[in-house]
């Protein structure tokens, strides 16, 4: 991907532009930094705007201390530093004051990521530090301490988070996978009460058994040039409306009866180009390419469904709220939502794990949208356009029914109206 050639400057200014912009920070809050190889710490600048902050506004400090920059180190320079002496394998670091993981902040507590076991392969060990001055040595320390004890990520007494990686493309997903959970989370207590997976994650057993076959670049390469366009302007449209997630949500696109193409292993749908997505053909990946684990599971979608050309998975936060409690969600409450999305039935992965065939052979016209218990939601579509609206009518239903369980009592469509809704548009 194109990051891996931006500079350490550049990739600090760039990250922060999509935590900003995707409210995971203040103007003046939140900080990043990045330990290169020879030792050169770079980090964000003091008091500079975070939505409008460049490459040029970054700061470096060398391993005798020298600072190179216009502006001063951000103030919390001493936990960064303290971080990456405890830590060798961490490369970056992210402090952020996201609104989901400051609401589990100011109640000391951590969210739970065995809700959504997928969601942990994403951010690792959580930790906690207890409230001390921003920028003291004593936060330092007690931040520092559990990263120290293989912590990916530390949740700050009535301060935000800190999430660490290898790289800094790593510590933004976990970020994100992070602050997710804890909005998922929120919503979900708002409507019933939350219920635990059972078993391991699919995702991590179909990456652990992934078998790679690569072939020659497929002679529907070409064809696909205008596919691959289309999938990145709604990947990126989906990234903005906080539908898809970089690392949680994976789309494909059918190319004809034997090949589609599908988002990458490694996520990373931020920074996604044409050339990082993948086609398979007849089951087989591009040459120097890996798809994403759950092409098993969309290559089946396709053979058995011959009308369906687009599949979207996302844990979209409304509708995943859904998914991880006990309060069930019915289209049937707003007519766009029964004309669009039909019926939408909840299903374990736990119980079709073993049978890929079985799970398919549950969607079908009426039932294009599968509601996947402690993971989010499957949609599908004749084509990107119409799943992308099946997957926006989802959450925003989702959404209208939460603040309506929140609000009072839901009032459903009469019997008799939805038989006229029917009539109307579904016969």
């Amino acid at each position: 991907m194109h990051w891996q050639k931006q500079s350490p400057a550049e990739h600090i200014a760039r990250t922060m532009e999509v935590i900003y912009s995707n409210g995971m920070t203040t103007l003046s809050g939140g900080n990043i930094s990045v330990m290169t190889h020879d030792d050169q710490l770079w980090i964000t600048p003091a008091g500079v705007d975070k939505g409008k902050v460049t490459a040029d506004d970054m700061v470096c400090l060398n391993k005798e201390g020298t600072v190179k920059g216009k502006h001063r180190p951000s103030s919390e320079l001493p936990f960064h530093q303290k971080i990456y002496s405890q830590r060798k394998d961490i490369k970056a670091v992210i402090h952020a004051h996201p609104p989901g993981l400051m609401a589990f902040s100011l109640a000391h507590e951590l969210p739970d990521p065995e809700i959504i076991p997928s969601f942990g392969l994403s951010i690792g060990k959580i930790g906690y530090a207890a409230y001390a001055l921003p920028g003291s040595q004593r936060l330092s320390v007690r931040i520092a301490e559990p990263f120290a004890a293989g912590c990916q990520a530390v949740l700050l007494e009535n301060h935000g988070v800190v999430t660490a990686g290898a790289t800094l493309w790593e510590a933004f997903h976990r970020l994100e996978a992070l602050e997710l959970l804890a909005a998922i989370l929120i919503q979900a207590k708002r409507i019933g009460q939350i219920k635990k997976a059972a078993g391991r994650p699919l995702l991590a057993e179909y990456a652990e058994k992934k078998e790679t076959i690569e072939i020659e670049t497929p002679a529907s390469a070409r064809a696909a040039k205008e596919l691959k366009e289309e999938m990145v302007r709604f990947i990126m449209r989906g990234l903005n409306r906080r539908l898809l997630f970089s690392s949680l949500s994976v789309l494909s696109v059918r190319v004809n009866s034997t090949d589609f193409l599908i988002t990458p292993a490694d996520g990373g749908l931020v920074n996604i180009t044409t050339h990082d997505l993948v086609l398979l053909s007849k089951g087989r990946s591009e040459t120097g390419k890996r798809p994403h684990p759950f092409d098993r599971l969309h290559h089946t979608i396709y053979r058995q469904h011959a009308a369906i050309g687009t599949i979207i998975q996302s844990p979209a936060p409304h509708i995943t709220a859904f998914a991880v409690s006990d309060q069930r969600f019915d289209s049937r409450l707003i007519p766009e939502s029964y004309v669009v999305l039909r019926e939408t039935l909840r299903v374990s992965l736990n119980d079709l794990r073993q049978n890929l065939q079985d799970l398919s052979s549950l969607l079908s016209a009426q039932r294009p949208a599968l509601l996947l218990e402690n993971e989010g939601v499957l949609i599908t579509g004749a084509n990107l356009l119409q799943a992308f609206d099946r997957l926006e009518v989802a959450d925003f239903s989702a959404r209208a029914m939460i603040d309506a369980l929140t609000a009072g009592k839901i009032n459903p469509i009469p019997q008799n109206e939805i038989r006229e809704i029917e009539k109307k548009f579904l016969t």
